[in-house]
C-alpha cells in the first residue's frame, strides 16, 4: 500500500481514489518513487547531512528534491520573509483587504482551512527535536511547538499532495517552493524547466549550449561563450564540468569536454530556440516527461503550448485567495466562486471550458499528467466526493484538470490564456 503521510494533518478531506485504474497508477508512481527515495545516495545533497525523517525523492522532470519519510514533497514559503520564523499559524479569516484597498467578505469563510492546516509544519522526529543537522534547524512556532527550518526557511508539507513526490506547487503561482536538493552546480550557473527538459543555464535564466565543433570569432557573434568568473575554483569531484582554455587566456566552461555557450537567439529566459541548429545541443539535466497520447504540442502566438488531440490549446485555472496567508481556492474542497465569477453560471462554465476527458483506458504519466474527477454539472471544479452523479475522468497538469476553450477557433488560438480576475485567480495557457 502506499505510505501515509506521516506529519500531515489534510486540511481538505477528498475521496481520490474513484476507479481502480487510477488507485493502481499511484500505488505503481508511489511506489517507484519511495524506491527512488531510497535510493538516492547523499552525494545529490552536496554530500551535506540531513535530519533522520528528511529523504530524497526523484521527480519526473526537475530532479531530487527534499521529502518526508513517506515521500511526500517538502515546501518553503516566500511569506516567510524572517528567517527561522513562521508566519503560517492557526488564524482564521473572514474578511480582507483585497486590491484596491477593498474590504472583501471571503466565500465559506467557515470551511476554510487555516494555513496550518493548509500547509502543515514539518515537524522533526522525537529523537531530533532538540538538534541541528547541517543546514537543518529546529525552531519554535508560535504556539511553542516545533518544526523545521531549512537554511533559514521554515519548511511544510502540503495537504493537497495526494502521492509521493507530486508537485502541487511549483514556485509560481502561490508562493509555496518545493524543496529541490541543492543541484551543486558553480557560480554562474543554474538550471529551469524548459520545453527542451530541465536544462543548464545561466543565472540569468538562458540556456546553455554544448558543442564539439570550432566557433571562430565570426561564429562567437551568435553564439557567445560561456566563460569562467577568475576566482573559480573547479569542483574536481564533478567530473562532468572542466575549464577550457581560450586564446586570450581566459577560461570557458564545458560540459563533457565540449564548450559551452549562450545563443543571441534566445531573447527571453527559458528559450530553447538553438536546439535546432546543427552541431549544437542544450544541456539537459533531466529529460522532459512526454503527455499522454490525448496530450499534443501545438505552436502559437506565445510558444509552444500544450494542447487536446485535436490541436486546441489547453488551459488550466489557477486560483489564490486575497487572504493574508493565499491559500489556494482551486483545490477539492475550495469555494467555488472564485472560478464561477470568471465563466459564469455552472451550465456555461461546461460550455465555455470544456473538459479534456481520458480515453478509455488511458493511465496518469508520472506525477505531472494525472487523471482526476471533475462534475459534470459545471456546479464544482472537481466531483463531490459523495456524489450520485458519475464524473468525467479528465487530464489534469500536476493536479489540475485541463480544459479547451470555446472561442479558440483553430490549433494555435491562446484567445483564453489569462482569462483572469487580475493575477490572483483564472485560466491561463499550458506552455510547454
Amino acid at each position: 500500500m502506499i505510505a501515509s503521510r506521516s506529519s500531515l494533518t489534510v486540511g481538505i478531506p477528498y475521496r481520490w481514489f474513484l476507479s481502480e485504474a487510477i488507485v493502481m497508477g499511484k500505488l505503481v508512481a508511489g511506489l517507484s518513487l519511495l524506491l527512488a527515495w531510497c535510493s538516492i545516495s547523499l552525494a545529490h545533497a552536496g554530500g551535506e547531512p540531513r535530519p533522520s525523517n528528511v529523504g530524497i525523492a526523484m521527480t519526473d522532470e526537475m530532479g531530487p528534491l527534499f521529502v518526508n519519510e513517506a515521500g511526500f514533497t517538502l515546501y518553503t514559503s516566500r511569506y516567510d520573509d524572517r528567517a527561522n520564523i513562521s508566519k503560517c499559524n492557526a488564524d482564521r479569516y473572514e474578511r480582507v483587504l483585497g486590491r484596491g484597498q477593498a474590504v472583501n467578505i471571503l466565500p465559506d469563510p467557515e470551511t476554510r482551512p487555516t494555513c496550518e492546516q493548509a500547509w502543515p509544519p514539518f515537524r522533526p522526529a522525537s529523537e531530533d527535536v532538540t538538534e541541528s543537522v547541517g543546514h537543518w534547524r529546529v525552531i519554535t512556532r508560535h504556539d511553542g511547538s516545533v518544526q523545521w527550518a531549512y537554511k533559514g526557511q521554515p519548511v511544510y508539507l502540503s495537504s493537497y499532495d495526494q502521492i509521493p513526490a507530486q508537485l502541487t506547487e511549483r514556485g509560481t503561482f502561490l508562493g509555496r517552493t518545493p524543496l529541490f536538493v541543492p543541484r551543486g552546480l558553480p557560480v554562474g550557473m543554474d538550471g529551469r524547466l524548459t520545453s527542451a527538459g530541465f536544462t543548464l543555464t545561466n543565472t540569468g535564466g538562458y540556456t546553455l549550449y554544448s558543442t564539439d565543433e570550432q566557433c571562430d570569432r565570426e561564429c562567437e557573434k551568435v553564439w557567445r561563450p560561456f566563460n569562467v568568473p577568475v576566482a573559480v575554483v573547479l569542483d574536481k569531484e564533478d567530473k562532468r564540468l572542466s575549464f577550457a582554455m581560450r586564446s586570450d587566456g581566459s577560461r570557458q566552461w564545458a560540459h563533457e569536454g565540449n564548450r559551452l555557450y549562450t545563443y543571441a537567439g534566445d531573447l527571453a529566459p527559458g528559450e530553447v530556440n538553438g536546439q535546432d541548429e546543427e552541431g549544437w545541443d542544450p544541456v539537459i539535466l533531466y529529460p522532459r516527461q512526454e503527455p499522454p497520447e490525448d496530450i499534443t504540442v501545438q505552436m502559437s502566438g506565445d510558444g509552444e503550448a500544450f494542447a487536446d488531440r485535436n490541436g486546441m490549446t489547453v488551459y488550466a485555472f489557477y486560483c489564490s485567495d486575497e487572504a493574508p496567508d493565499h491559500l489556494p481556492c482551486d483545490r477539492p474542497g475550495a469555494p467555488e466562486a472564485y472560478r464561477l465569477s470568471i465563466c459564469g453560471s455552472p451550465d456555461v462554465c461546461m460550455a465555455t471550458w470544456r473538459p479534456v476527458v481520458a480515453s478509455s483506458g488511458a493511465k496518469q504519466v508520472g506525477n505531472v499528467w494525472t487523471i482526476v474527477p471533475v462534475d459534470p454539472t459545471g456546479e464544482r471544479l472537481f466531483a463531490r466526493e459523495d456524489g450520485d452523479i458519475e464524473p468525467l475522468m479528465v487530464w489534469a497538469y500536476h493536479g489540475r484538470p485541463v480544459f479547451t476553450y470555446a472561442h479558440d477557433k483553430v490549433p494555435g488560438d491562446i484567445v483564453g490564456d489569462k482569462v483572469s480576475h487580475l493575477v490572483d485567480w483564472g485560466f491561463w495557457m499550458l506552455k510547454r
